[in-house]
């Protein structure tokens, strides 16, 4: 009787596992800067974020599929922080082409 029940809790745990697996794996830049604010902030005890060391336990929290392209553009924005593509001041790009954003 007892063994009925653990069988029924290792299948609801398998099942959420496939589940959590069938989503995907994050963009490389998700986890990047992810690692980037654990190790630099240190929010937990040491030894209790292992975890980021690897990046295939790391899951999307949607299940919508990544642009490859935009992928690329917004990693090389992120890592690239001179990057000539980043936008520093969107307001005052829009000006200096003409745009009116003065409401």
């Amino acid at each position: 009787m007892g063994s009925g029940v653990l069988i029924c809790g290792v299948d609801e745990i398998v099942q959420k596992h496939i589940f959590l697996q069938s989503l995907g794996p994050p963009p490389e830049r998700n986890h990047r800067s992810y690692f980037k604010w654990i190790r630099s902030k240190k929010p937990l005890g040491k030894g209790y974020y292992d975890y980021i060391y690897h990046a295939t336990d790391f899951v999307k929290t949607s299940g919508t599929n990544s642009n490859y392209f935009e992928e690329l553009i917004r990693g090389h924005i992120d890592q690239w922080r001179g990057s000539p593509i980043r936008v520093r001041n969107p307001l005052m790009v829009a000006r200096n082409i003409g745009i009116d954003v003065e409401h």
